[in-house]
Protein backbone atom coordinates (compact mmCIF):
# COMPACT_ATOMS: atom_id res chain seq x y z
CA UNK A 1 0.00 0.00 0.00
CA UNK A 2 2.99 2.38 0.30
CA UNK A 3 4.64 1.54 -2.80
CA UNK A 4 1.21 2.38 -4.54
CA UNK A 5 0.77 5.58 -2.49
CA UNK A 6 4.02 6.53 -3.81
CA UNK A 7 3.48 6.01 -7.11
CA UNK A 8 0.12 7.99 -7.00
CA UNK A 9 1.84 11.15 -6.01
CA UNK A 10 4.92 10.52 -8.67
CA UNK A 11 4.25 11.89 -11.93
CA UNK A 12 3.56 9.79 -14.55
CA UNK A 13 6.97 10.41 -16.53
CA UNK A 14 9.18 9.55 -13.20
CA UNK A 15 7.04 6.14 -13.11
CA UNK A 16 7.64 5.70 -16.49
CA UNK A 17 11.43 6.18 -16.13
CA UNK A 18 11.95 4.27 -12.87
CA UNK A 19 9.82 1.41 -14.42
CA UNK A 20 11.97 1.38 -17.51
CA UNK A 21 15.29 1.78 -16.04
CA UNK A 22 14.65 -0.91 -13.37
CA UNK A 23 13.06 -3.18 -15.94
CA UNK A 24 16.47 -2.87 -18.09
CA UNK A 25 18.63 -3.23 -15.52
CA UNK A 26 16.69 -6.81 -14.47
CA UNK A 27 17.10 -7.74 -17.82
CA UNK A 28 20.45 -7.61 -18.35
CA UNK A 29 21.42 -9.13 -14.86
CA UNK A 30 20.78 -12.87 -15.13
CA UNK A 31 22.52 -12.88 -18.39
CA UNK A 32 25.36 -11.03 -17.48
CA UNK A 33 25.76 -13.23 -14.45
CA UNK A 34 26.61 -16.10 -16.79
CA UNK A 35 27.62 -14.76 -19.74
CA UNK A 36 30.36 -11.84 -19.75
CA UNK A 37 29.74 -10.69 -23.91
CA UNK A 38 30.32 -7.68 -24.43
CA UNK A 39 26.84 -7.03 -25.57
CA UNK A 40 25.84 -7.59 -21.89
CA UNK A 41 28.34 -5.57 -20.45
CA UNK A 42 26.97 -2.66 -22.83
CA UNK A 43 23.57 -3.42 -21.95
CA UNK A 44 24.34 -3.12 -18.30
CA UNK A 45 26.21 0.05 -18.55
CA UNK A 46 23.11 1.90 -20.07
CA UNK A 47 20.72 0.34 -17.85
CA UNK A 48 23.10 1.82 -14.78
CA UNK A 49 22.86 5.01 -16.98
CA UNK A 50 19.09 4.98 -16.80
CA UNK A 51 18.83 4.16 -12.84
CA UNK A 52 21.67 7.21 -12.22
CA UNK A 53 19.15 9.45 -14.79
CA UNK A 54 16.02 8.86 -12.47
CA UNK A 55 18.30 9.47 -9.45
CA UNK A 56 18.70 12.10 -10.80
CA UNK A 57 15.29 12.63 -12.22
CA UNK A 58 14.45 12.53 -8.89
CA UNK A 59 16.45 14.80 -7.09
CA UNK A 60 15.70 17.46 -9.38
CA UNK A 61 11.99 17.32 -8.68
CA UNK A 62 12.53 17.50 -4.68
CA UNK A 63 14.70 20.67 -5.42
CA UNK A 64 12.08 22.16 -7.77
CA UNK A 65 9.33 23.47 -5.19
CA UNK A 66 12.78 25.12 -3.38
CA UNK A 67 13.78 26.52 -6.89
CA UNK A 68 10.17 27.57 -7.33
CA UNK A 69 9.99 29.41 -3.97
CA UNK A 70 13.01 31.38 -3.97
CA UNK A 71 11.89 32.43 -7.88
CA UNK A 72 15.25 30.60 -9.16
CA UNK A 73 15.15 29.48 -12.78
CA UNK A 74 11.73 27.44 -12.58
CA UNK A 75 12.19 26.94 -16.70
CA UNK A 76 15.95 26.02 -16.44
CA UNK A 77 14.67 23.10 -13.90
CA UNK A 78 11.49 21.68 -16.45
CA UNK A 79 14.54 21.76 -18.80
CA UNK A 80 16.78 19.50 -16.29
CA UNK A 81 13.79 17.10 -15.86
CA UNK A 82 13.16 16.61 -19.32
CA UNK A 83 17.03 15.79 -19.82
CA UNK A 84 16.79 13.28 -17.32
CA UNK A 85 13.28 11.90 -18.12
CA UNK A 86 15.08 11.37 -21.72
CA UNK A 87 18.92 10.15 -20.91
CA UNK A 88 16.41 7.53 -18.57
CA UNK A 89 14.29 6.46 -21.23
CA UNK A 90 16.90 6.48 -23.86
CA UNK A 91 19.20 4.73 -21.63
CA UNK A 92 16.48 1.96 -20.98
CA UNK A 93 16.10 1.12 -24.75
CA UNK A 94 19.83 0.73 -25.27
CA UNK A 95 20.34 -1.34 -22.39
CA UNK A 96 17.44 -3.54 -24.71
CA UNK A 97 18.67 -3.20 -27.61
CA UNK A 98 22.81 -4.06 -26.37
CA UNK A 99 21.08 -7.04 -24.48
CA UNK A 100 19.35 -8.05 -27.93
CA UNK A 101 22.78 -8.17 -29.77
CA UNK A 102 22.29 -4.82 -31.55
CA UNK A 103 25.49 -2.87 -29.73
CA UNK A 104 26.25 0.29 -29.89
CA UNK A 105 29.00 1.92 -31.08
CA UNK A 106 31.04 1.80 -27.78
CA UNK A 107 33.02 5.27 -27.85
CA UNK A 108 30.15 7.21 -29.57
CA UNK A 109 27.26 6.07 -27.02
CA UNK A 110 29.07 5.41 -23.78
CA UNK A 111 30.22 8.80 -24.32
CA UNK A 112 27.22 10.48 -24.95
CA UNK A 113 26.18 8.99 -21.89
CA UNK A 114 28.87 9.74 -20.03
CA UNK A 115 28.38 13.19 -20.84
CA UNK A 116 24.90 13.63 -20.17
CA UNK A 117 25.56 11.80 -17.16
CA UNK A 118 28.14 14.47 -15.77
CA UNK A 119 25.83 17.44 -17.07
CA UNK A 120 23.05 16.48 -14.56
CA UNK A 121 25.80 15.92 -11.80
CA UNK A 122 27.04 19.09 -12.01
CA UNK A 123 23.66 20.50 -12.30
CA UNK A 124 22.89 19.03 -9.54
CA UNK A 125 25.32 20.15 -7.41
CA UNK A 126 24.80 24.19 -8.96
CA UNK A 127 21.19 23.71 -7.92
CA UNK A 128 22.35 22.75 -3.91
CA UNK A 129 25.05 25.85 -4.57
CA UNK A 130 22.69 28.08 -5.61
CA UNK A 131 19.87 27.20 -2.91
CA UNK A 132 22.39 27.29 -0.28
CA UNK A 133 23.76 30.66 -1.36
CA UNK A 134 20.15 32.66 -2.14
CA UNK A 135 20.54 36.07 -2.20
CA UNK A 136 24.81 36.08 -3.20
CA UNK A 137 25.78 38.57 -5.79
CA UNK A 138 27.81 35.82 -7.11
CA UNK A 139 25.55 32.90 -7.45
CA UNK A 140 23.28 35.46 -9.09
CA UNK A 141 25.77 36.10 -11.42
CA UNK A 142 26.86 32.98 -12.34
CA UNK A 143 23.72 30.74 -12.41
CA UNK A 144 20.71 32.73 -12.35
CA UNK A 145 21.53 35.09 -15.11
CA UNK A 146 19.35 34.50 -18.43
CA UNK A 147 22.43 34.43 -20.55
CA UNK A 148 23.60 31.33 -18.69
CA UNK A 149 20.22 30.15 -18.99
CA UNK A 150 20.61 30.45 -22.65
CA UNK A 151 23.83 28.52 -23.15
CA UNK A 152 22.23 25.99 -20.79
CA UNK A 153 19.39 25.02 -22.99
CA UNK A 154 21.15 24.91 -25.84
CA UNK A 155 23.74 22.92 -24.71
CA UNK A 156 21.47 20.51 -22.79
CA UNK A 157 19.47 19.69 -26.80
CA UNK A 158 22.81 19.85 -28.41
CA UNK A 159 24.19 17.04 -26.32
CA UNK A 160 20.64 14.75 -25.83
CA UNK A 161 20.44 15.44 -29.82
CA UNK A 162 23.97 13.44 -30.26
CA UNK A 163 23.42 10.77 -27.82
CA UNK A 164 20.44 9.58 -29.67
CA UNK A 165 21.87 10.06 -33.28
CA UNK A 166 24.97 8.22 -32.07
CA UNK A 167 22.41 4.79 -31.80
CA UNK A 168 22.62 2.25 -34.14
CA UNK A 169 18.90 2.69 -34.98
CA UNK A 170 19.30 6.32 -36.16
CA UNK A 171 21.23 5.05 -38.65
CA UNK A 172 20.75 3.75 -41.89
CA UNK A 173 23.70 1.59 -42.54
CA UNK A 174 24.78 -1.06 -39.92
CA UNK A 175 27.58 1.10 -38.46
CA UNK A 176 26.47 3.53 -36.49
CA UNK A 177 27.08 7.74 -36.08
CA UNK A 178 30.68 8.55 -35.07
CA UNK A 179 30.59 10.58 -31.77
CA UNK A 180 31.91 13.66 -33.69
CA UNK A 181 29.49 13.36 -36.28
CA UNK A 182 26.81 12.88 -34.38
CA UNK A 183 27.70 16.01 -32.08
CA UNK A 184 28.49 18.07 -34.93
CA UNK A 185 24.26 17.19 -36.83
CA UNK A 186 23.01 17.52 -33.58
CA UNK A 187 24.74 20.52 -33.02
CA UNK A 188 24.01 22.23 -36.58
CA UNK A 189 20.13 21.14 -36.16
CA UNK A 190 19.31 22.23 -32.64
CA UNK A 191 21.39 26.17 -34.34
CA UNK A 192 19.01 25.68 -36.91
CA UNK A 193 22.52 25.90 -39.36
CA UNK A 194 21.85 23.05 -41.59
CA UNK A 195 25.77 22.18 -42.21
CA UNK A 196 25.97 18.51 -42.71
CA UNK A 197 29.05 16.01 -42.60
CA UNK A 198 26.84 13.16 -43.44
CA UNK A 199 24.04 12.92 -46.22
CA UNK A 200 20.96 13.11 -44.35
CA UNK A 201 18.82 10.86 -46.58
CA UNK A 202 21.09 8.25 -47.34
CA UNK A 203 23.10 8.09 -43.66
CA UNK A 204 19.72 8.84 -41.36
CA UNK A 205 17.25 6.16 -40.87
CA UNK A 206 13.69 7.34 -40.00
CA UNK A 207 14.34 7.45 -36.34
CA UNK A 208 17.61 9.49 -37.28
CA UNK A 209 16.17 11.82 -39.35
CA UNK A 210 12.91 12.38 -37.16
CA UNK A 211 15.57 13.27 -34.28
CA UNK A 212 17.29 15.90 -36.63
CA UNK A 213 13.34 17.77 -37.38
CA UNK A 214 12.83 17.59 -33.43
CA UNK A 215 15.93 19.25 -33.03
CA UNK A 216 15.46 21.98 -35.75
CA UNK A 217 11.83 22.65 -34.44
CA UNK A 218 13.02 22.75 -31.05
CA UNK A 219 16.01 25.02 -31.89
CA UNK A 220 14.19 27.36 -34.22
CA UNK A 221 12.13 28.69 -31.47
CA UNK A 222 13.83 28.58 -28.83
CA UNK A 223 13.98 25.76 -25.58
CA UNK A 224 13.16 28.54 -23.06
CA UNK A 225 10.33 29.60 -25.37
CA UNK A 226 9.27 26.28 -25.80
CA UNK A 227 9.05 25.82 -22.19
CA UNK A 228 7.63 28.85 -21.46
CA UNK A 229 4.50 27.51 -23.93
CA UNK A 230 4.46 24.38 -22.01
CA UNK A 231 4.11 26.18 -18.82
CA UNK A 232 1.42 28.07 -20.20
CA UNK A 233 -0.69 25.23 -21.58
CA UNK A 234 -0.28 23.80 -18.13
CA UNK A 235 -1.74 26.91 -16.70
CA UNK A 236 1.65 27.40 -14.57
CA UNK A 237 3.09 31.03 -13.87
CA UNK A 238 6.04 32.44 -15.39
CA UNK A 239 8.62 33.85 -13.36
CA UNK A 240 9.94 36.89 -13.40
CA UNK A 241 13.31 35.09 -14.29
CA UNK A 242 11.58 33.24 -16.94
CA UNK A 243 10.09 36.35 -17.97
CA UNK A 244 13.52 37.98 -18.33
CA UNK A 245 15.31 35.22 -20.17
CA UNK A 246 12.54 35.02 -23.18
CA UNK A 247 12.32 38.53 -23.69
CA UNK A 248 16.14 38.39 -24.48
CA UNK A 249 15.59 35.07 -26.21
CA UNK A 250 12.58 36.21 -28.85
CA UNK A 251 11.90 39.84 -27.79
CA UNK A 252 8.46 39.05 -25.86
CA UNK A 253 6.73 41.61 -24.12
CA UNK A 254 6.60 40.48 -20.85
CA UNK A 255 3.86 42.36 -19.64
CA UNK A 256 1.82 40.06 -21.86
CA UNK A 257 4.01 36.90 -21.76
CA UNK A 258 1.03 34.16 -21.57
CA UNK A 259 -0.65 35.83 -24.57
CA UNK A 260 2.36 36.13 -26.55
CA UNK A 261 3.54 33.00 -25.76
CA UNK A 262 0.16 31.12 -27.17
CA UNK A 263 0.47 33.25 -30.02
CA UNK A 264 3.75 32.62 -31.21
CA UNK A 265 3.09 28.64 -30.56
CA UNK A 266 -0.41 29.04 -32.79
CA UNK A 267 1.13 31.18 -35.73
CA UNK A 268 4.59 28.44 -35.86
CA UNK A 269 2.72 25.81 -36.55
CA UNK A 270 0.05 27.07 -38.66
CA UNK A 271 2.48 28.59 -40.69
CA UNK A 272 4.73 25.25 -40.98
CA UNK A 273 0.89 23.14 -41.28
CA UNK A 274 0.33 25.57 -44.57
CA UNK A 275 3.62 25.26 -46.17
CA UNK A 276 3.13 21.80 -45.82
CA UNK A 277 0.11 21.07 -47.07
CA UNK A 278 1.53 23.38 -50.29
CA UNK A 279 4.18 20.98 -50.99
CA UNK A 280 2.81 17.95 -50.16
CA UNK A 281 -0.19 18.40 -52.87
CA UNK A 282 2.95 20.01 -55.10
CA UNK A 283 4.97 16.05 -54.45
CA UNK A 284 1.82 13.96 -54.53
CA UNK A 285 -0.18 15.65 -57.39
CA UNK A 286 3.32 16.18 -59.44
CA UNK A 287 3.14 12.04 -59.09
CA UNK A 288 6.83 11.96 -57.76
CA UNK A 289 5.73 10.35 -54.32
CA UNK A 290 3.36 8.32 -52.58
CA UNK A 291 0.81 9.91 -50.28
CA UNK A 292 3.10 9.14 -46.92
CA UNK A 293 6.56 9.85 -48.82
CA UNK A 294 5.11 13.07 -49.70
CA UNK A 295 3.39 13.98 -46.14
CA UNK A 296 7.03 13.11 -44.51
CA UNK A 297 8.89 15.22 -46.73
CA UNK A 298 6.65 18.25 -47.12
CA UNK A 299 6.58 18.57 -43.49
CA UNK A 300 10.84 18.33 -42.94
CA UNK A 301 10.86 20.83 -45.72
CA UNK A 302 7.94 23.03 -44.22
CA UNK A 303 9.68 22.85 -40.40
CA UNK A 304 13.12 23.33 -41.97
CA UNK A 305 11.84 26.34 -44.32
CA UNK A 306 10.67 27.83 -41.51
CA UNK A 307 13.28 27.22 -38.76
CA UNK A 308 15.85 28.53 -41.47
CA UNK A 309 18.19 25.11 -41.05
CA UNK A 310 18.21 24.29 -44.20
CA UNK A 311 18.35 20.66 -43.61
CA UNK A 312 16.99 18.53 -47.08
CA UNK A 313 15.71 15.16 -47.84
CA UNK A 314 17.46 15.44 -50.62
CA UNK A 315 20.93 14.91 -51.21
CA UNK A 316 21.68 17.70 -53.40
CA UNK A 317 18.63 19.75 -51.58
CA UNK A 318 16.82 21.34 -53.98
CA UNK A 319 18.80 21.82 -57.23
CA UNK A 320 16.13 19.41 -58.70
CA UNK A 321 13.75 22.07 -58.53
CA UNK A 322 15.32 25.18 -59.53
CA UNK A 323 12.60 26.19 -62.27
CA UNK A 324 9.48 24.77 -59.69
CA UNK A 325 7.62 27.91 -58.80
CA UNK A 326 5.55 26.08 -56.30
CA UNK A 327 8.48 24.72 -54.56
CA UNK A 328 10.76 28.16 -54.74
CA UNK A 329 7.52 30.31 -53.58
CA UNK A 330 6.47 27.87 -50.65
CA UNK A 331 9.96 27.73 -49.50
CA UNK A 332 11.09 31.51 -49.57
CA UNK A 333 7.64 32.65 -48.01
CA UNK A 334 8.48 30.34 -45.07
CA UNK A 335 11.80 31.29 -45.00
CA UNK A 336 11.01 35.12 -45.20
CA UNK A 337 8.21 35.02 -42.39
CA UNK A 338 10.17 32.93 -39.96
CA UNK A 339 13.00 35.01 -40.34
CA UNK A 340 10.92 38.42 -39.74
CA UNK A 341 10.49 37.57 -36.20
CA UNK A 342 7.46 37.40 -34.27
CA UNK A 343 7.61 41.20 -32.60
CA UNK A 344 7.32 42.29 -35.89
CA UNK A 345 4.71 39.74 -37.13
CA UNK A 346 2.79 40.88 -34.12
CA UNK A 347 3.16 44.44 -34.61
CA UNK A 348 1.86 43.84 -38.45
CA UNK A 349 -0.83 42.38 -37.17
CA UNK A 350 -1.47 44.85 -34.74
CA UNK A 351 -1.30 47.46 -37.56
CA UNK A 352 -4.04 45.63 -39.84
CA UNK A 353 -6.51 45.40 -37.27
CA UNK A 354 -6.15 49.27 -36.25
CA UNK A 355 -6.60 49.78 -40.19
CA UNK A 356 -9.58 47.67 -40.53
CA UNK A 357 -11.03 49.30 -37.38
CA UNK A 358 -10.84 52.63 -38.39
CA UNK A 359 -7.93 53.96 -36.03
CA UNK A 360 -4.78 55.26 -37.25
CA UNK A 361 -2.26 52.80 -37.50
CA UNK A 362 1.16 53.18 -36.68
CA UNK A 363 4.15 50.71 -37.30
CA UNK A 364 7.02 50.34 -34.05
CA UNK A 365 10.46 51.90 -35.03
CA UNK A 366 11.62 48.43 -34.89
CA UNK A 367 9.24 47.13 -37.03
CA UNK A 368 10.18 49.47 -39.63
CA UNK A 369 13.93 49.19 -39.32
CA UNK A 370 13.33 45.30 -39.97
CA UNK A 371 11.52 45.80 -42.91
CA UNK A 372 13.13 48.38 -45.07
CA UNK A 373 16.77 46.31 -43.93
CA UNK A 374 15.18 43.19 -45.29
CA UNK A 375 13.81 44.54 -48.49
CA UNK A 376 17.43 45.90 -48.82
CA UNK A 377 19.12 42.76 -48.50
CA UNK A 378 16.63 41.18 -50.35
CA UNK A 379 17.25 43.24 -53.21
CA UNK A 380 21.06 43.43 -53.01
CA UNK A 381 21.48 39.67 -53.26
CA UNK A 382 19.26 39.41 -56.12
CA UNK A 383 20.99 42.02 -58.76
CA UNK A 384 24.17 41.33 -57.05
CA UNK A 385 23.69 37.48 -57.63
CA UNK A 386 22.34 38.47 -61.17
CA UNK A 387 25.03 40.57 -62.33
CA UNK A 388 27.80 38.44 -61.05
CA UNK A 389 27.14 35.15 -62.14
CA UNK A 390 24.98 36.00 -65.27
CA UNK A 391 28.45 35.16 -67.37
CA UNK A 392 29.05 32.29 -65.49
CA UNK A 393 26.77 29.67 -67.08
CA UNK A 394 24.95 28.98 -63.67
CA UNK A 395 22.01 30.96 -64.57
CA UNK A 396 19.45 29.92 -67.43
CA UNK A 397 17.71 32.86 -69.30
CA UNK A 398 13.98 33.62 -68.98
CA UNK A 399 11.72 32.79 -65.71
CA UNK A 400 14.34 30.30 -64.38
CA UNK A 401 16.81 32.24 -64.09
CA UNK A 402 14.80 35.00 -61.65
CA UNK A 403 13.67 32.17 -59.49
CA UNK A 404 17.42 31.13 -59.14
CA UNK A 405 18.29 34.39 -58.35
CA UNK A 406 15.73 35.40 -55.78
CA UNK A 407 15.63 32.03 -54.54
CA UNK A 408 19.23 32.80 -53.52
CA UNK A 409 19.15 35.98 -52.26
CA UNK A 410 16.01 35.15 -49.67
CA UNK A 411 18.11 31.53 -48.42
CA UNK A 412 21.46 32.89 -48.06
CA UNK A 413 20.84 35.29 -45.55
CA UNK A 414 19.22 32.66 -42.87
CA UNK A 415 18.06 29.44 -44.38
CA UNK A 416 20.67 27.51 -46.18
CA UNK A 417 18.96 25.84 -48.82
CA UNK A 418 20.50 26.06 -52.25
CA UNK A 419 19.21 25.52 -56.17
CA UNK A 420 22.82 26.03 -57.33
CA UNK A 421 25.69 24.15 -56.74
CA UNK A 422 27.49 26.84 -54.35
CA UNK A 423 30.54 25.13 -54.77
CA UNK A 424 31.00 26.73 -58.48
CA UNK A 425 30.06 30.63 -57.86
CA UNK A 426 32.50 33.18 -58.57
CA UNK A 427 34.73 34.29 -55.64
CA UNK A 428 32.96 37.38 -55.90
CA UNK A 429 29.55 36.20 -55.90
CA UNK A 430 30.32 34.14 -52.68
CA UNK A 431 31.84 36.95 -51.21
CA UNK A 432 28.95 38.90 -51.67
CA UNK A 433 27.08 35.45 -49.77
CA UNK A 434 29.04 36.19 -46.97
CA UNK A 435 27.96 39.97 -46.62
CA UNK A 436 24.69 38.51 -46.64
CA UNK A 437 24.93 35.62 -44.33
CA UNK A 438 27.04 38.06 -41.74
CA UNK A 439 23.80 40.39 -41.62
CA UNK A 440 21.30 37.33 -41.27
CA UNK A 441 17.51 37.30 -40.10
CA UNK A 442 15.56 39.73 -37.69
CA UNK A 443 15.69 39.97 -34.08
CA UNK A 444 13.15 37.58 -32.44
CA UNK A 445 13.49 35.05 -35.23
CA UNK A 446 14.29 31.39 -36.02
CA UNK A 447 17.53 32.95 -38.14
CA UNK A 448 20.97 34.06 -36.93
CA UNK A 449 23.15 36.13 -37.82
CA UNK A 450 24.19 39.66 -36.19
CA UNK A 451 20.27 40.36 -37.41
CA UNK A 452 18.97 43.49 -39.46
CA UNK A 453 17.80 45.63 -36.88
CA UNK A 454 21.50 45.47 -35.85
CA UNK A 455 22.80 46.57 -39.10
CA UNK A 456 20.69 49.03 -39.34
CA UNK A 457 21.48 50.62 -35.82
CA UNK A 458 24.56 50.65 -37.03
CA UNK A 459 24.41 52.33 -40.02
CA UNK A 460 22.23 54.67 -38.89
CA UNK A 461 24.91 55.57 -35.88
CA UNK A 462 27.79 55.87 -38.30
CA UNK A 463 25.77 57.75 -40.84
CA UNK A 464 24.76 60.20 -38.03
CA UNK A 465 28.56 60.38 -36.83
CA UNK A 466 30.02 61.49 -40.52
CA UNK A 467 27.04 64.09 -40.23
CA UNK A 468 28.50 65.55 -37.09
CA UNK A 469 24.83 64.87 -35.52
CA UNK A 470 24.90 64.22 -31.86
CA UNK A 471 21.30 62.86 -31.70
CA UNK A 472 20.67 59.72 -33.70
CA UNK A 473 17.14 59.48 -34.77
CA UNK A 474 14.98 57.73 -38.22
CA UNK A 475 11.99 57.57 -39.25
CA UNK A 476 10.69 60.60 -36.68
CA UNK A 477 12.14 58.38 -33.93
CA UNK A 478 15.58 58.62 -31.78
CA UNK A 479 17.22 55.46 -30.88
CA UNK A 480 18.68 55.33 -27.69
CA UNK A 481 22.29 55.08 -26.49
CA UNK A 482 22.03 51.87 -24.67
CA UNK A 483 20.79 50.17 -28.33
CA UNK A 484 23.47 51.57 -30.49
CA UNK A 485 26.07 50.55 -27.50
CA UNK A 486 24.57 46.57 -28.16
CA UNK A 487 24.28 46.92 -31.61
CA UNK A 488 28.17 47.75 -31.43
CA UNK A 489 28.99 45.03 -29.38
CA UNK A 490 26.91 42.11 -31.29
CA UNK A 491 28.53 43.36 -34.29
CA UNK A 492 32.72 43.51 -32.84
CA UNK A 493 31.71 40.24 -31.13
CA UNK A 494 30.32 38.19 -34.08
CA UNK A 495 33.28 39.82 -36.66
CA UNK A 496 36.01 39.08 -34.00
CA UNK A 497 34.70 35.57 -33.71
CA UNK A 498 34.46 35.21 -37.59
CA UNK A 499 38.33 36.14 -37.81
CA UNK A 500 39.45 34.01 -35.18
CA UNK A 501 38.05 30.64 -36.61
CA UNK A 502 39.23 31.89 -40.22
CA UNK A 503 42.57 31.99 -38.59
CA UNK A 504 42.60 28.77 -37.19
CA UNK A 505 41.13 26.81 -39.69
CA UNK A 506 43.73 28.39 -42.45
CA UNK A 507 46.48 26.91 -40.55
CA UNK A 508 44.88 23.28 -39.81
CA UNK A 509 42.99 23.00 -43.24
CA UNK A 510 44.23 22.64 -46.48
CA UNK A 511 41.59 24.47 -48.59
CA UNK A 512 41.26 27.91 -50.14
CA UNK A 513 40.72 30.69 -48.19
CA UNK A 514 37.53 31.97 -49.84
CA UNK A 515 36.02 28.33 -48.63
CA UNK A 516 37.12 28.40 -44.92
CA UNK A 517 35.89 31.91 -45.04
CA UNK A 518 32.32 31.17 -46.44
CA UNK A 519 31.99 27.75 -44.03
CA UNK A 520 33.11 29.82 -41.03
CA UNK A 521 30.92 32.63 -41.63
CA UNK A 522 28.23 30.33 -42.34
CA UNK A 523 28.84 28.37 -39.33
CA UNK A 524 28.68 31.86 -37.17
CA UNK A 525 25.46 33.21 -39.18
CA UNK A 526 23.95 29.68 -38.64
CA UNK A 527 23.13 29.61 -42.21
CA UNK A 528 24.20 26.24 -43.73
CA UNK A 529 25.19 27.08 -47.06
CA UNK A 530 28.71 25.39 -48.01
CA UNK A 531 30.97 25.16 -51.01
CA UNK A 532 31.07 21.37 -50.62
CA UNK A 533 33.88 21.10 -47.71
CA UNK A 534 32.11 20.38 -44.56
CA UNK A 535 32.49 16.69 -44.94
CA UNK A 536 36.14 16.79 -45.86
CA UNK A 537 37.37 18.85 -42.80
CA UNK A 538 39.10 17.41 -40.18
CA UNK A 539 38.48 16.43 -36.87
CA UNK A 540 39.73 19.22 -35.20
CA UNK A 541 37.92 21.27 -38.43
CA UNK A 542 34.76 19.95 -37.59
CA UNK A 543 34.86 20.46 -33.29
CA UNK A 544 35.53 24.06 -34.02
CA UNK A 545 32.85 24.45 -37.05
CA UNK A 546 30.42 22.72 -34.06
CA UNK A 547 31.39 25.63 -31.49
CA UNK A 548 30.70 28.32 -34.02
CA UNK A 549 27.08 26.79 -34.43
CA UNK A 550 26.79 27.00 -30.74
CA UNK A 551 28.47 30.58 -30.32
CA UNK A 552 26.68 31.90 -33.60
CA UNK A 553 23.49 30.86 -31.75
CA UNK A 554 23.97 32.17 -28.69
CA UNK A 555 26.91 34.65 -28.86
CA UNK A 556 25.50 37.77 -30.25
CA UNK A 557 21.74 37.00 -28.25
CA UNK A 558 24.06 36.14 -25.30
CA UNK A 559 25.81 39.58 -25.17
CA UNK A 560 22.93 41.53 -25.65
CA UNK A 561 21.02 39.83 -23.49
CA UNK A 562 24.42 40.36 -20.79
CA UNK A 563 24.80 43.88 -21.36
CA UNK A 564 21.23 44.81 -21.39
CA UNK A 565 20.40 43.47 -17.52
CA UNK A 566 24.11 44.31 -16.30
CA UNK A 567 23.59 47.26 -14.13
CA UNK A 568 26.70 49.37 -14.34
CA UNK A 569 27.90 51.19 -11.09
CA UNK A 570 30.16 53.56 -11.91
CA UNK A 571 32.41 54.85 -8.76
CA UNK A 572 34.71 57.15 -10.12
CA UNK A 573 34.89 59.18 -13.16
CA UNK A 574 37.91 59.93 -14.80
CA UNK A 575 38.41 63.53 -16.92
CA UNK A 576 38.60 63.45 -20.79
CA UNK A 577 41.39 63.42 -23.04
CA UNK A 578 41.25 63.82 -26.79
CA UNK A 579 42.76 60.83 -28.75
CA UNK A 580 43.52 61.17 -32.50
CA UNK A 581 41.24 58.30 -34.74
CA UNK A 582 41.47 58.09 -38.51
Amino acid sequence: MVLLDRLRRRPVCESLCSSAAGLSLLLVAVPLATDFRLGSVGALVHAGTALVAVMLHMAAQRTAGELERHQRDPLGTEVELWTARCLGAGSAVAAVLALCGVSPSALGTYGALAAATLFLLVNRLRTRVRLALAGATLSEAIFQSPAATILRSFAVAILSGALLLSLPIASATINPVGPIDALFTAASATCVTGLIVKDTPVDFSLFGQITILLLIQVGGLGIMTLAGIFNVARRQRVSLHDRMTLHGTVSIDEANMSTTLGAIARYTFTLELIGGLALFLRWWLGGEMGPLRAAWVAGFHAISAFCNAGFSLFSNSLESYSADPAVNLTVCALIIVGGLGFPVIADLRRYRRDLMGGRRPRLALHTKLVLVTTTALLLLGLVGFLLLEWHEGLLRGGLEGAYIAGFQSVTTRTAGFNTVPIGRLADATKFLFVLLMFAGASPGSTGGGIKTATLAVVAVTGWAMMLGQSRVSIFGRGIPESARHRAVAVVMLFGLMVLVWTFLLSMTERMRFMSILFEVTSAFATVGLSTGITARLSAFGRLAITAAMYLGRVGPLTVAVAVANRQTRVELEYPDEQVMVG
